[in-house]
């Protein structure tokens, strides 16, 4: 909420025109959350509307490794999303809270990357099909009524 608020402030005049979204709206199961941002796409990107931009930041860096597993695979899938729409989506990490395996694999769910003010393409970026079935592989549901162990 304080990051809203500087925002706003920020933008002045300006906030008027723009959507802002406290993250804790899009928290709890991502089924519902990913249908939310859907919602959103169709509201704001509709065909022949303007560009969209989104700034979501996600602390991975507090999160379980399970949580921040499925925020991936959620990355992943709004590339897909959006694909077919004018947006622009800044996911703002700080790399320096962010384990060596999960910055990788962030990196794999973001086509491009801004480090030291240049965007550039990502090179370790995974095509979101292939990454959702890689996870998929790793983490495969388990039936119900069986152990973890």
């Amino acid at each position: 909420r304080p990051k809203l608020s500087w925002l706003r402030d920020e933008l002045g005049p300006e906030a008027v025109a723009v959507t802002l979204v406290d993250a804790t709206d899009f928290s709890g199961p991502l089924g519902p959350v990913f249908a939310g941002l859907e919602r959103m796409r169709e509201r704001h990107a509709a065909a022949g509307g303007g560009p969209v931009r989104l700034a979501a930041e996600l602390d991975l860096h507090v999160r379980a490794a399970s949580s921040a597993d499925a925020f991936l695979r959620w990355e992943a899938a709004v590339n897909v999303l959006y694909a077919d729409y004018p947006a622009s989506i800044l996911c703002p990490y700080d790399a320096t809270r962010l384990s060596d395996e999960t910055l990788t694999e962030a990196r794999a769910t973001h086509p491009d990357l801004l480090e030291g003010g240049r965007l550039a393409p990502s090179a370790g970026f995974t095509d979101p099909a292939t990454f959702l079935e890689g996870r998929a592989r790793l983490h495969p549901p388990r039936a119900a009524g069986v152990s973890g162990r």
